[in-house]
């Protein structure tokens, strides 16, 4: 019989909805738990009563990192001798905070870090420049996997100086399709236009930054205008 593992997750963010990353986390809570492993998962608040049934059987705890730093260092620590993790997912933190260092003295044998746009990529000199490559060479031996939930966040972190490119590895969130309309009932929604049959639908839903890639879709659109006349783009987001 294989011995029990236990996971913790620790995201900054509250847990207040069901988007695509609560989705994709509930799924692997899930799946954790019907292999009879311990979950633990970490957020920056508390959970509210509408939510708590897709965490069940997982310990669910808040700490904030805004307010008190020194208090969330001991909290964070707290649950770690609790807990006696053997694997730390990291999300939505930066990639080169002190979470893995900590985590590692506290004898975490495997540290992983999801990735969604972390690390510096500005154009550093001298000193500067070399103790941050140090800096992150010297996190990064103690980060097992780097998850890039995306090709473009792959190849930008590839550009971060000191990231070590061999833990860095692609694992897409995913969509499910049960949580959206089906195509011949999008057609009946009133107010979208250039849904048509001869029309090939490319959509992104994203916050309008670069961070996004949203410059990557435009600088396609501009080379497939020509040779593809039947495409139609829907930018959503604000």
């Amino acid at each position: 019989m294989l011995k029990q593992k236990v996971i913790m997750h620790i995201a900054d963010l509250c847990p207040n909805k069901m988007g695509s990353f609560e989705e994709y986390l509930a799924g692997v809570n899930q799946v954790l738990l019907s292999q009879g492993n311990k979950v633990v998962n970490i957020f920056k608040c508390t959970m509210p009563e509408h939510v708590q049934d897709i965490y069940k059987g997982v310990n669910v705890y808040s700490i904030s990192s805004r307010k008190n730093n020194l208090k969330f260092i001991f909290t964070f620590i707290g649950l770690l001798i609790k807990h006696k993790p053997d694997i730390l997912h990291i999300s939505f933190y930066p990639m080169f905070s002190y979470l893995p260092l900590v985590a590692k003295l506290m004898g975490v044998k495997y540290v992983v870090h999801s990735d969604r746009i972390s690390g510096d990529l500005c154009e550093h000199k001298g000193i500067k420049k070399r103790l941050i490559k140090f800096r992150n060479s010297l996190i990064c031996k103690l980060i097992n996997r780097i998850i890039c939930v995306s090709e473009y966040v792959y190849q930008r972190d590839l550009m971060i100086i000191g990231i070590d490119n061999n833990k860095l590895v692609r694992i897409y969130n995913g969509v499910n399709l049960k949580r959206f309309a089906l195509y011949e009932e999008q057609k009946q929604i009133s107010g979208l236009k250039d849904v048509s049959d001869k029309n090939f639908i490319v959509t992104i839903v994203a916050s309008m930054t670069k961070d996004k890639g949203i410059h990557v879709l435009i600088r396609s659109i501009l080379l497939l205008r020509e040779s593809l006349l039947n495409v139609r783009y829907w930018l959503v987001g604000a």
